[in-house]
Order: C-alpha cells, then sequence, then structure tokens
C-alpha cells in the first residue's frame, strides 16, 4: 500500500505536515491539526518536492496511533443517560458502559457537530453481556438538540434467538433517549463485533457508511436532511453512545478522525 505526503520546504505548515522517518526509516510521524500520529507503514512515498521526494522507506517495527480520548474526540461527558452509563478513557481508547437497561436507551456524549462539509470516522468495538437475548450495541449518532430526538447508528449485536443473521450496522430514530421513534435509517448485516463507522454531512444530506477494513465502504442511509428524520437544522450534535438491552454493555471508540473546513 502506498501513502502519499505532500511536501513544501518553504511553507511552515507543509512541513509540519511532511513525514518524519528515524535513522533506520523505522517509524513516520504524520502531524495533524490537533495531534500527533505514528503509524507504521509497508511503503511510504514522498511525491512532492523536498528533501524526502522520491524516496521509499520500508518500516521494521510495528507502531500504534495513540488511542483517541475524550479530551482529543470531545466525547467529554454523558449528555443522554438513561441507563446511568459512565464514559472513561482505556488503553483501547474512549469506551461507554453500563448495565442491562431492558430495553433501548440511548446512553450518549455528544457535542456541537462540526462545520459542513464534514466527516466523522471511527472504529467501533461492542463487548456485549447476559443472555443469548441481547439486544445491545452502540456507535455514533445524531441528535437534535432542541428536540431531544436521535438517529442512532448501531453496531448492534442481534439476538442469538432472533431469525436475523446480526451482528449488523443498523441506525434507527427515537422520539427521545428511550422511545423508538418508529423508523429505520437502514441495515447491513456484518461479521465480527468491530467494524468501522462513518458519518458525513455536506450540507444538504447525511450519509452513514460502514466498513469491515476502514478502506472499502457500503452505504447504510444516504438522506436530504430537509426531509430527513431530524429535519434541515436538526443534525446539529455528533454523539457516540451505547445501548445495553437485554445485558450490559461495554462499546469502545478504538479510533477517530474528523474531517471538516
Amino acid at each position: 500500500m502506498a501513502y502519499t505526503v505532500e511536501y513544501n520546504a518553504t511553507r511552515e505548515k507543509d512541513r509540519k505536515r511532511c513525514a518524519v522517518c528515524n535513522r533506520c526509516g523505522q517509524f513516520f510521524r504524520i502531524w495533524s491539526e490537533n495531534q500527533t500520529i505514528w503509524m507504521a507503514l509497508d511503503f511510504l512515498f514522498l511525491s512532492a518536492t523536498g528533501a524526502f521526494a522520491g524516496q521509499i522507506f520500508r518500516p521494521q517495527n510495528t507502531v500504534t496511533a495513540p488511542p483517541p480520548t475524550m479530551e482529543s474526540t470531545g466525547f467529554a461527558a454523558m449528555t443522554t443517560n438513561p441507563g446511568s452509563y459512565s464514559i472513561a478513557n482505556s488503553d483501547a481508547g474512549v469506551i461507554i458502559s453500563g448495565p442491562d437497561q431492558g430495553a433501548d436507551g440511548i446512553n450518549a456524549a455528544c457535542q456541537t457537530a462540526p462545520s459542513t462539509p464534514y466527516t466523522v470516522t471511527g472504529q467501533v468495538t461492542v463487548n456485549p453481556g447476559g443472555s443469548g437475548n441481547n439486544n445491545s450495541g452502540g456507535g455514533f449518532a445524531w441528535r437534535d438538540a432542541g428536540s431531544g430526538k436521535i438517529i442512532a447508528y448501531y453496531l448492534l449485536m442481534y439476538p442469538s434467538s432472533s431469525s436475523s443473521s446480526g451482528p449488523a450496522g443498523y441506525s434507527v430514530d427515537f422520539a427521545d433517549p428511550s422511545t423508538y421513534g418508529g423508523s429505520v435509517e437502514g441495515n447491513i448485516y456484518v461479521s465480527g463485533t468491530t467494524i468501522w463507522q462513518q458519518i458525513s454531512d455536506d450540507g444538504t444530506n447525511a450519509i452513514e457508511r460502514l466498513s469491515m477494513d476502514g478502506a472499502n465502504w457500503l452505504t447504510l442511509s444516504h438522506v436530504a436532511k430537509s426531509s430527513g428524520y431530524l429535519g434541515a437544522s436538526g443534525y446539529n450534535q455528533v454523539c457516540f453512545f451505547a445501548s445495553g438491552h437485554n445485558g450490559a454493555v461495554i462499546v469502545s471508540l478504538n479510533s477517530y478522525k474528523r474531517t471538516s473546513p
């Protein structure tokens, strides 16, 4: 896999974005606006002019990016919390955990949505507990701060007794954190308890996507906001949530990236 990094030695902001290797070519550091991300790549090709132009480096060691935190993601505190859940930093990333609620309940940490157009991407793992009828999950969500309505984009663990072949990427509307809103935005069955989720807003449309590898994406839902569940101006918060239905649940945000103007 090749990665292209633009480099311009005459501009400070481009210097800060360039890739830097150590003497052995093992580590590469890529700067973003808010944090430094360490990556281990098979190949890194620097295509533009500058000191590293045209070179290919081969890393020898595996280096993982620091996990996201409540502070770096902005998911700093619970906004809706019918199940008395908790949010915390962990070695895996940001986690929301709580007990069996006996029904759906959107326990979410929310923040003001970025300026459009934006895309929020993250890797989400759901660790459900309890009975074979567990119907727990979590992931990203949109919320209208005014009405309290929520579009919850689950990685949902369908119960083993269900005729469904879950788990699934499942997007569902809620009139409030505990009340089903009567409609489903989309549903795609997946394998495993970890997926990549993506929500984006181009100013006109709200789009939900999922991926098993973070590179190849399927569209779960694509709606015009003007006719969407939250209304033209209602997609004003983005959230990370967990819901324990017939079992306790831990939902982990293992990686996080947000792009916006």
